[in-house]
């Protein structure tokens, strides 16, 4: 990954995850999880923040407790479509609970921001999100978005920027192919939102290397708000889990 300041807020971020996960690896057993990898763009609930053409790369982490308790982080590279490179930053911690050997309640706690570039500034948001997932199909998902708070301290606007309410499925294939599929809707206020989905599948080895395809589209009530760019297309990603 290119080295480019992320400045204090993000370094804060970043220094604060890292002694949570230290101090949860010294309380009780712990997973790990790590990814790496590319994709053709760069998008936000249907919404692309890459410039057309030019892929992302990315890379991430994630702690999981044997009490229910997960802490992740991922950084991205990508052109925006003012033609400069840009740096995300992703930080998230949660808590699951699963019953009946069936389903899973989790909570979550995100931030997202995109240190450096002024035009990506209006998409920093920290949220607050719940989910509930039957085996890992089908998982249900609400959010509510902020901009002020830790990183993202931009006092316009109303306190809630936006809600977000997304159904995805997935169907495991022979050969260790898979079908996908989602649906959502983010709701801004006074009745603006637009409609977002995609429709796609894949394929993942036992070594942890994944390929997939989507076709990703938007209602037209999205071009309303973001322009020409929030069109349908297909967006491809290889990834790479240890």
């Amino acid at each position: 990954m290119p080295h480019r300041p992320l400045y204090c807020r993000s370094s804060v971020l970043a220094a604060a995850f890292g002694l949570a996960c230290a101090s949860t690896a010294g309380a009780q057993a712990v997973d790990t999880s790590f990814s790496v990898g590319v994709s053709s763009a760069w998008l936000v609930r249907g919404i692309p923040l890459s410039r057309s053409g030019r892929p992302a790369v990315f890379g991430g982490a994630d702690v999981y407790a044997t009490s229910g308790w997960s802490l992740g982080g991922s950084v991205g590279r990508f052109e925006a479509a003012d033609g400069q490179q840009a740096d995300a930053l992703s930080l998230r911690t949660g808590y699951e609970h699963t019953f009946d050997g069936r389903w899973t309640l989790m909570a979550q706690l995100r931030h997202l921001s995109y240190p450096g570039s002024d035009t990506l500034k209006m998409w920093c948001y920290n949220e607050v999100g719940t989910s509930v997932a039957d085996s890992d199909r089908w998982v249900l998902s609400w959010s509510a978005e902020t901009r002020r708070g830790v990183g993202c301290n931009q006092h316009f606007g109303p306190v809630i920027v936006s809600r977000s309410l997304e159904l995805n499925g997935r169907w495991p294939l022979d050969g260790g192919f898979h079908l996908g599929a989602g649906l959502g809707r983010r709701m801004y206020g006074g009745g603006q939102g637009y409609l977002y989905g995609q429709a796609g599948g894949g394929w993942g080895s036992q070594g942890g290397l994944k390929l997939l395809l989507d076709r990703v589209w938007v209602s037209p009530q999205a071009r309303l708000i973001y322009g020409d760019s929030a069109r349908d297309r297909w967006v491809a990603s290889v990834i790479q889990a240890f």
